[in-house]
């Protein structure tokens, strides 16, 4: 993807903005009402019709995410909330791909805790549109929670981050 030559003070059409420029939140879904946790890896929250491009980067984030504890009994209550994509334009399910966990234990407790906030990176290898699931279950315990909706509620969101580079890390 080749990026075109601007000069000081010359005018960017739309579609060019839309191709090179970073724009920030492109799509944000709220919850705003609690909702029970099972065994099976539920669906909480999805954004669906998100516009991707090649070439450009993008940041999936689940935010906000808190657990609220009616009943734990036991000493290693392990709890998983996870973001899941689908980029051939259905919806995203719990059968999809995953691109990002938080995970939690909880011990005998029944106070409130937040999940770490998910940060996931995306890089589509061609134009595509996106949907995005945020999706829950405990995996160890016999509990009584779930996905508490606090002011300003459980979030998840897509940022533009702009035209990507190659990657240069090196693992050492």
């Amino acid at each position: 993807m080749a990026i075109d030559q601007w000069y000081v003070g010359e005018p960017l059409a739309a579609d060019e903005l839309n191709t090179y420029a970073p724009l920030g939140i492109i799509a944000w879904g709220n919850r705003g009402s609690n909702k029970s946790l099972s065994t099976t890896n539920t669906g909480y929250l999805r954004i669906d019709g998100v516009p991707m491009k090649n070439g450009k980067t993008y940041a999936v984030v689940a935010a906000n995410v808190r657990l609220s504890i009616t009943t734990s009994v036991g000493a290693s209550d392990h709890y998983v909330i996870d973001v899941r994509q689908d980029l051939t334009g259905a919806a995203a399910t719990t059968a999809s791909t995953e691109i990002g966990r938080s995970e939690m234990t909880a011990a005998n407790t029944t106070s409130d805790d937040s999940f770490p906030p998910i940060i996931a990176l995306v890089h589509p290898s061609a134009d595509v549109t996106g949907s995005f699931l945020l999706s829950a279950r405990f995996v160890a315990g016999a509990i009584t929670a779930a996905l508490q909706a606090d002011s300003p509620g459980i979030n998840l969101f897509v940022v533009d981050l702009g035209y990507a580079v190659a990657d240069t890390g090196v693992d050492i």
